[in-house]
């Protein structure tokens, strides 16, 4: 009877001491599952604001394009009312802006 008394008092000894470990190991694995998820979230709301901030660009510069475009047909209307011939003033504009786009590409041209 004294044996199967220490077996039992080992068996629940041991049981006892697999709780605990249990209980611990069981606190740090919700510890970094919280810490992961937080990362996640954080993550999400990182790629979320940046596709706002995105779109919210792209709206931005379709709207400039917009105005260019309307304030450049205005300007050659414009100087082809005001040289009384017509087409003149789409050919001034088209110089101009092919002469921007021409600065521009010397401006952004990568250095060999």
């Amino acid at each position: 009877m004294t044996t199967e008394t220490t077996d039992t008092k080992k068996s629940h000894k041991k049981s006892e001491d697999v709780g605990v470990v249990g209980l611990v190991l069981e606190g740090v694995l919700t510890a970094i599952r919280g810490w992961f998820d937080s990362a996640k979230m954080s993550i999400e709301r990182a790629i979320a604001d940046a596709m706002i901030r995105i779109a919210r660009q792209v709206f931005v510069f379709f709207l400039a394009l917009l105005g260019i475009a309307f304030l450049l047909f205005g300007l050659a209307k414009t100087l082809s009312f005001l040289f009384q011939t017509p087409g003149v003033g789409e050919m001034v504009v088209g110089f101009i802006v092919l002469a921007m786009a021409f600065i521009l590409s010397l401006f952004t041209q990568e250095r060999k």
